[in-house]
């Protein structure tokens, strides 16, 4: 990229000579004699890391009678049996988008906790566990159903570890979790943490 500098405006360059020369003034429409054509190299910014997961679900049949399962391109878990829980009146064994969604916002966070903890200082972390709960509501008497409320319970055991610092790597972690994030402002999140100091 090159960009026009005039040493007459007294315009200081604020970049590292490393990344520009100085060559004759070609830009002016009249001589002033105290231009300089500048070329920038600009270095390439490091790239981003971008994160993907991928995953299926195959279904037959009605939404009351039907059935499927969700497959994860990671192959964990194997084929899991799916259904809708507020048509299956015999769920057992077969998970549920609600369900699904509180395991994905559970994992992700007790991942960022781990974390801010680490970066905290926090050597030993026997324990975190994250329990959440979905709730499924029809806000409108006849609208769509709607994933209104999570209420997420956090707790841990990590010996030298006090309860002030648990609580303040939970508040760091609710700014990192990604699921969290992206639930934000259409979801309502309620935490509720315990921290074990029988360690």
């Amino acid at each position: 990229m090159r960009v026009k500098y005039c040493l007459f405006d007294m315009i200081q360059l604020t970049m590292t000579p490393e990344f520009w020369s100085a060559q004759s003034c070609m830009g002016h429409s009249y001589l002033c004699g105290n231009c300089v054509s500048i070329k920038i190299e600009i270095p390439k910014e490091e790239t981003i890391v971008t994160m993907q997961g991928k995953a299926a679900v195959v279904w037959s049949g009605t939404l009351a009678s039907g059935k499927g399962h969700a497959e994860f391109e990671s192959g964990a878990g194997g084929a899991i049996p799916v259904t809708c829980a507020l048509e299956d009146k015999t769920p057992a064994g077969k998970s549920s988008p609600e369900e699904l969604l509180a395991a994905a916002h559970a994992s992700c966070f007790s991942m960022a906790l781990s974390q801010m903890l680490t970066m905290g200082g926090c050597r030993k972390i026997e324990e975190l566990r994250v329990a959440i709960t979905t709730t499924l509501d029809q806000v409108n008497k006849d609208g769509p159903y709607l994933i209104t409320r999570e209420e997420v319970d956090v707790s841990g055991r990590a010996p030298g570890l006090d309860e002030a610092g648990f609580l303040k790597a939970v508040e760091a972690a609710k700014t990192m979790c990604a699921v969290g994030l992206a639930l934000k402002g259409n979801v309502e999140i309620v935490y509720k943490t315990s921290f074990d100091t029988s360690s």
